[in-house]
């Protein structure tokens, strides 16, 4: 009988032990398919962060294309407005020319006005000598 009741409790406390060992696997499993559960949470919330970061790259290279794309046309602007000074100074200059010239030929006139107004007063006199000769 003592053999039996020792073999009824071996097999009682192996019995104990496999329940036991079951709930642990049971317990595990639930870990596993929680660590499973977070694993693919992470790896969304990582893909999400992925996304996002590039996202952030793409808006950063259009800023940067489109600051080079305003760059460029400034560029061209301040080209054009160089050009345009230079040609106004050139313009400057010859105008300045052309008034020296003006004023030249505004002095000439004069003098042909006083040599005119000299003749005309020389010959008005010797008209007027004419005539006193003839009377």
């Amino acid at each position: 009988i003592t053999q039996g009741t020792e073999m009824s409790e071996k097999i009682q406390t192996l019995s104990d032990e496999i329940k036991h060992k079951k709930e642990e696997v049971q317990k595990n499993m639930l870990d596993v398919s929680n660590c499973r559960l977070e694993t693919s949470t992470a790896s969304e919330r990582m893909k999400a962060a992925q996304d996002e970061f590039d996202r952030s790259l793409d808006e950063l290279q259009n800023l940067r294309l489109d600051g080079q794309r305003k760059r460029t046309e400034l560029e061209i602007k301040v080209k054009k407005n160089m050009k345009a000074v230079s040609s106004a100074q050139m313009l400057q200059r010859q105008l300045e020319v052309k008034l020296e010239e003006l004023g030249s030929i505004v002095a000439r006139m004069d003098t042909i006005e006083r040599k005119k107004e000299d003749v005309e007063s020389q010959r008005l006199k010797w008209k007027g000598d004419v005539q006193r000769r003839i009377l």
